[in-house]
């Protein structure tokens, strides 16, 4: 089966995060803060951790409340109850992205917002600047690196940012992230937390590595034929689950960090092939297929997005065809529930969670596996087709 997202870990990858290990830390500032020109970044060990920070920085009132879409992972709202904020749930539009208009009614009585650039798609960053004036803002770009809004990379327009590099991510380092801060006025506060976080041991670090290892061989091409084949509706159920943890305690591994700040013209090299990849099935079927991408030439796609109302149909008939299709946030609705979420509070978020699937696109699709994709795509419209003119007929 072509696996959903590349868990590779190859054996150069792996000399490269031992040689991270135990050489030492690069001096001068990393390529990446190129991306941020007037920001402080920092190296975080995850996302989740990242948004706790955050939240934290801006230094709320009890009980204040967040804006924030719930089409989004779970984790973030965990992160806005624990720091003991309310969360305020504002309706998505057709890109998964903050709807504007709801926003405008939801706004009096926020104290912050997280606009989440979902799939990589950028949120409408012009009309969400005028409408928050000074409200504080946090960009969740878990799924953005290397998208861009306007030529210019997302994580750069309100006070903070957060991206990660998890698996499953862009860029896939198995972990990892980065806390871009905008606004001056909170570097102390996030100063003051990172230096009261732990740096990992070579134990935690070997054993890092070793679990990237296991899982490259689990979500290769034969390894994910098997869990799927075995374990898919366990994975399923696992994946109702609130993910509650924390992940604040410790640095970002050095391995991680070694390999984001010199693997820099490989990860521009993948960034090239997913987009390419991406729009050769999007280009063929996109008049069949409501697919849904950051139209910028030079954003990175984080995945192959589609809304199709037959979403489960499409699904079975990917996976029937050997490809790791997904249902991302397919359990949205009832994670937020957890939160105070109601159905029908936010009604485009109500129909659109059930329409996403997510098709393969990552950097190492070999040309047989686009074509597989390809002939996938080709034969379900077709079947589609066809089931129309017997309706007509009937």
């Amino acid at each position: 089966m072509i696996p959903r997202f590349n868990y590779s870990f190859s054996v150069r990858e792996v000399w490269g995060a031992m040689s991270a290990l135990f050489a030492k830390e690069p001096s001068g500032a990393p390529v990446y803060t190129r991306l941020f020109p007037a920001a402080t970044v920092y190296e975080i060990s995850s996302a989740r951790a990242g948004i706790a920070y955050a939240l934290a920085a801006l230094q709320l009132p009890e009980n204040a409340r967040v804006g924030v879409q719930p089409y989004t992972c779970s984790s973030v709202m965990v992160a806005i109850q624990k720091a003991g904020f309310r969360l305020v749930f504002i309706d998505i539009d057709e890109t998964l992205t903050l709807d504007t208009n709801d926003l405008a009614d939801k706004l009096t009585g926020l104290d912050a917002l997280i606009v989440t650039h979902t799939f990589g798609i950028s949120a409408k960053v012009a009309r969400i600047k005028e409408l928050v004036e000074d409200l504080p803002v946090i960009e969740d770009c878990a799924h953005a690196f290397g998208s861009r809004y306007d030529g210019v990379q997302v994580g750069n327009f309100f006070d903070m940012a957060v991206f990660s590099f998890g698996n499953g991510k862009f860029p896939a380092l198995g972990s990892g992230g980065l806390l871009v801060v905008n606004n001056r006025q909170y570097v102390d506060a996030v100063n003051e937390r990172m230096h009261q976080l732990k740096p990992n041991s070579l134990f935690s670090e070997l054993a890092f590595v070793g679990r990237q290892l296991i899982k490259s061989l689990l979500y290769s091409r034969v390894g994910y034929s098997l869990i799927y084949k075995f374990f898919s509706r366990r994975l399923a159920d696992r994946g109702k689950q609130i993910d509650t943890h924390s992940g604040l305690e410790n640095e970002i591994y050095r391995t991680v960090k070694g390999r984001l700040r010199t693997d820099v013209a490989e990860i521009q090299a993948a960034a090239i092939r997913q987009r390419r990849n991406a729009l050769a099935i999007i280009d063929k079927h996109n008049a069949t297929f409501n697919f849904i991408y950051n139209q910028d030439p030079d954003s990175t796609c984080f995945a192959l997005v589609c809304l199709h109302e037959q979403r489960d149909d499409l699904f079975n008939h990917l996976i029937q065809g050997g490809i790791g299709a997904g249902k991302h946030f397919q359990h949205a609705s009832l994670w937020a529930s957890s939160f105070g979420y109601q159905r029908g509070d936010r009604p485009h978020f109500d129909q659109l969670v059930e329409q996403v699937i997510t098709i393969p696109c990552h950097d190492a699709l070999t040309q047989t596996d686009l074509s597989i994709i390809d002939e996938a795509l080709a034969r379900y419209a077709k079947r589609g087709s066809f089931r129309e003119q017997l309706t007509a007929f009937s």
